[in-house]
């Protein structure tokens, strides 16, 4: 008798655990809410991998988020150096009279984007997600206006 209560109880202990595992975690939930209001926003999240050769970081905790550009700039890289931007590529672009500028405004972005990549039609940035799409918005909003 003793010993067919301790299998059904190990059983009930393997089922709830399973369930509980299969259930996501509340940040899990609030990021995920997040990446739906910020793909209704137009702002596409891809995964980034050690593959991804537009981004120089090693930090896979950074999310890569792809916006459209409405800039006038169509190919540059930059990266985060401590609090400033520098500019990786291509380095004519440093010699265009607004390069300073340019700097000025990238600066002033949320210091939570590491890289940026202007490709084309798309600007993509490396951040460190946080669940507030007003922050998002912002970020765009600044780097379409560069």
């Amino acid at each position: 008798m003793s010993l067919e209560i301790i299998i059904i109880l190990g059983v009930l202990i393997f089922l709830f655990g399973t369930i509980s595992y299969a259930i996501p975690s509340k940040k899990s939930q609030e990021i995920s809410k997040f990446r739906m209001e910020a793909l209704k926003f137009g702002a596409k999240i891809n995964i980034y991998t050690k593959a991804d050769k537009v981004f120089k970081s090693d930090d896979f905790s950074l999310v890569n988020y792809v916006i459209k550009n409405h800039s006038s700039i169509k190919d540059a890289h930059f990266i985060r150096d401590k609090k400033e931007f520098i500019l990786y590529s291509p380095l004519k672009l440093k010699y265009e009279d607004n390069f300073l500028e340019l700097i000025s405004k990238l600066n002033n972005i949320s210091e939570d984007v590491i890289e940026v990549a202007f490709i084309g039609s798309q600007i993509s940035f490396l951040w460190k997600e946080k669940t507030d799409i007003t922050e998002l918005k912002k970020i765009s909003t600044e780097l379409n206006h560069i």
